[in-house]
């Protein structure tokens, strides 16, 4: 099966943290069995745009803020590529790839942030995230 993972960093992101560990212990189990993983994640300073981590292809496109407004995009040109689309939904709002291809999305959402929001992010942009997060 070819998957496309969508996911905010990844395992070699400087902030890389449990859902990175996720994708990467998930993803060589599922390279094990003959799959083939894309990775699509936000650039950081000093990685390339294309890699290869753990047998996973990574295209990092986009930055922090910037990857939800790229990945629409991607999701476009190449949805047609993949056999299933996961949007990881690690940090609160998701990348509602169904909107932009045919190809089955499931999610996975790892935990929610609503009370966290509250002390983390300014009202306006809490409010926006809170939405989108439901």
């Amino acid at each position: 099966m070819r998957i496309l993972w969508i996911n905010h960093r990844d395992p070699k992101h400087p902030q890389a943290g449990g859902a990175e560990v996720h994708i990467s212990e998930v993803g060589k189990r599922l390279i094990q069995r003959m799959h083939h993983i894309t990775l699509l994640t936000e650039r950081f300073r000093g990685s390339c745009s294309e890699e290869e981590i753990e047998g996973m292809k990574v295209n990092r496109i986009g930055g922090r803020f910037t990857l939800h407004a790229y990945a629409p995009y991607f999701i476009r040109q190449n949805s047609s590529e993949f056999e299933v689309i996961v949007d990881d939904i690690a940090h609160a709002v998701p990348f509602w790839s169904s909107r932009f291809t045919r190809t089955p999305v499931c999610a996975i959402v790892h935990h929610v942030h609503q009370d966290i929001l509250d002390r983390e992010v300014p009202f306006g942009l809490r409010h926006f995230i809170k939405t989108a997060e439901r």
